[in-house]
């Protein structure tokens, strides 16, 4: 991945957007946090040595293999909003690549998994950084996407939940992607199209489409106990939470955990 390109697909676009261009990072969140960007900015590295998913989980990504970066927008006007930029950011990955990779089915995984024929692909971490006070608060948006990866540790893989198996852009394609092209084309749509965010339920509808998972029957496992609980998806919403229905008819919502659609 070279800087250079991707700053000249920036510059010929005319997006105003700094980019922030590492040749490696532990994080490019974890960068974001402890050092002052100014928005609109983009980190974006071809090695991130310790990236991490939702609840500290490990990332893993090879070197200069796939894109990971961190988005950090002008600031939101109000912490209700913080929750649909993360439906947001899915719905511009969707949108990248199913106009990319027309072949290949693309689906959005509550809360935060960009899928690819059933298999992750991707993920979303939304994180919030305080500074002094509320008012003194950024959102950073971080994206990790596997794109020419075609090895990935045992670990990652599971014989029970199809939808936890890694794949990459490159495994369900048979296709090399250019990073600098396809990491540029998720940043123009994101900075383009982002006072969309001050529709939510547009975004939320749309999340919801991509998703195909209301009214499905799913397996949700419970961050706190890793307690399985089976039941239909009633509906995702605003605030981030996820409505499930049990076969006695008791509606319950989560905020955390897992769910994988049963087959």
């Amino acid at each position: 991945m070279k800087e250079s390109k991707i700053q000249d697909y920036i510059t010929k676009s005319g997006l105003s957007c700094n980019l922030v261009f590492l040749s490696e990072v532990d994080s490019t969140n974890d960068f974001a946090k402890k050092n002052v960007i100014s928005p609109p900015s983009v980190i974006i590295s071809p090695f991130q040595k310790k990236g991490r998913g939702r609840l500290n989980n490990r990332w893993y990504s090879e070197p200069e293999k796939n894109i990971t970066m961190t988005i950090v927008p002008d600031r939101i006007r109000s912490e209700k909003d913080f929750c649909i930029v993360n439906y947001y950011a899915g719905v511009v990955i969707y949108n990248v690549l199913a106009n990319e990779y027309p072949e290949l089915k693309v689906a959005l995984k509550w809360p935060n998994d960009i899928m690819i024929n059933g298999k992750k692909a991707g993920g979303i971490l939304t994180e919030v950084v305080k500074r002094k006070d509320f008012n003194d608060s950024s959102l950073i948006i971080g994206i990790g996407l596997n794109v020419n990866q075609e090895e990935f540790p045992e670990e990652l893989k599971s014989i029970k939940y199809k939808s936890r198996n890694p794949t990459s852009i490159l495994l369900e394609s048979g296709k090399q992607s250019e990073l600098e092209d396809l990491a540029y084309k998720i940043i123009k749509e994101f900075f383009v199209f982002f006072d969309a965010i001050y529709c939510p339920e547009r975004i939320l509808y749309l999340w919801k489409k991509f998703s195909e998972l209301v009214g499905k029957e799913v397996e949700f496992i419970k961050t706190d106990n890793n307690e399985a609980f089976k039941g239909k998806v009633l509906d995702i919403e605003c605030d981030g939470a996820i409505v499930l229905l049990n076969d006695s008819g008791e509606k319950f919502k989560f905020f955390s955990g897992e769910v994988h659609l049963i087959y």
